[in-house]
């Protein structure tokens, strides 16, 4: 046994041995890629590029807007805020009565898993008069056990994006016509993550049984960012301002026990949970503060000042620039077309 002595002289060495380590992981997995923005313990000291006290500024009387997933966590905190501006707002949910307590009947059934009733909102919405504000807010982190929708398309991708690019192909002739109407797709920084050619443009890509978890929900937030600026490319011109959202690290219940358990098993799932959960508490933003985000895109009067077009909005209220190459090689119309 080393003398005690010798022990403490090691101990320094064995410090910087660790923080080397760290460097190297944090390095390696891109953990920073934003400026560590992601994650309020790294961006408590930046200014805030927009607050509480400037959203309840905003009067948006006379304003329509529908917002999908918004039975909890930051589609109901978006509608919600958006509805204490004054703008009448509707809601998809796929749990249509848990919304029904906050929204009434305004509230519609929808469940972007099935892409009829996906187009039949769709086409529903396209009768009324305006539609100002569009948040394709709903989304699923990756889906365990492996699954398809009734479409025949992996869940993870059909909820994340194509469910909205239905959507929002849809609405865009009603859009359009809607002086200074807003877009905001929900991304995240897991778009890095998505392989490097971009989103998969075969329906056997996209259902891959081998595409690993985190590339899987990585390739469906890809497609969101993607879509928001193929969005500003068609109809940008016409006064539609699509940007698109990473909200950081969020304490929602996008994570859910279920899920865990179906990817980890009955022992491991509930542990992984927990640690997700004590995650939230020390590492995540609030809802009310990550919701600033959207709400920045959906209502405030700097996008139109600032001309902000196809842009990615980072924690809190900052454009940064995506860390994808598809975003730089013309790979949302092709992912449009497709």
């Amino acid at each position: 046994t080393a003398p005690p002595y010798r022990v403490l002289m090691r101990l320094p060495w064995l410090g910087a041995s660790a923080a080397l380590a760290l460097a190297v992981v944090v390095v390696r997995s891109d953990v920073l890629w934003n400026g560590g923005r992601s994650v309020p313990l790294l961006n408590w000291w930046r200014a805030k590029g927009f607050e509480r006290r400037q959203m309840e500024q905003i009067d948006l009387t006379g304003k329509v807007a529908f917002v999908t997933g918004a039975s909890t966590g930051l589609g109901r905190e978006v509608a919600m805020q958006l509805s204490r501006a004054n703008a009448s707002v509707l809601v998809g949910c796929r749990d249509v009565a848990k919304c029904r307590g906050d929204f009434g009947e305004n509230a519609m059934q929808l469940d972007l898993a099935d892409l009829q009733q996906t187009a039949a909102v769709a086409k529903k919405l396209a009768t009324l008069p305006a539609l100002h504000i569009l948040v394709n807010n709903a989304g699923v982190a990756t889906q365990f056990p492996y699954n398809l929708t009734v479409d025949g398309v992996e869940t993870t991708f059909q909820v994340n994006y194509l469910g909205h690019f239905l959507l929002t192909q849809q609405l865009l002739p009603l859009l359009s016509r809607s002086p200074g109407s807003r877009v905001v797709h929900l991304t995240s920084g897991a778009h890095r993550a998505a392989p490097v050619e971009g989103v998969p443009l075969t329906l056997e890509g996209i259902n891959d049984k081998n595409m690993g978890p985190y590339v899987r929900y990585g390739t469906a937030k890809l497609g969101n960012l993607l879509l928001a600026q193929e969005v500003d490319r068609r109809v940008g011109h016409r006064g539609v301002y699509s940007n698109a959202v990473h909200p950081g690290v969020v304490a929602s219940e996008m994570l859910r026990l279920p899920n865990f358990q179906a990817m980890l098993g009955p022992w491991l799932g509930p542990v992984a949970y927990h640690a997700a959960q004590w995650r939230n508490r020390f590492f995540a933003y609030s809802v009310e503060e990550a919701a600033l985000n959207v709400l920045y895109c959906a209502a405030s009067p700097e996008i139109e000042a600032r001309d902000l077009r196809g842009a990615l909005i980072v924690p809190l209220a900052q454009v940064w620039p995506p860390r994808h190459a598809a975003a730089e090689t013309g790979h949302g119309r092709r992912l449009w077309e497709f």
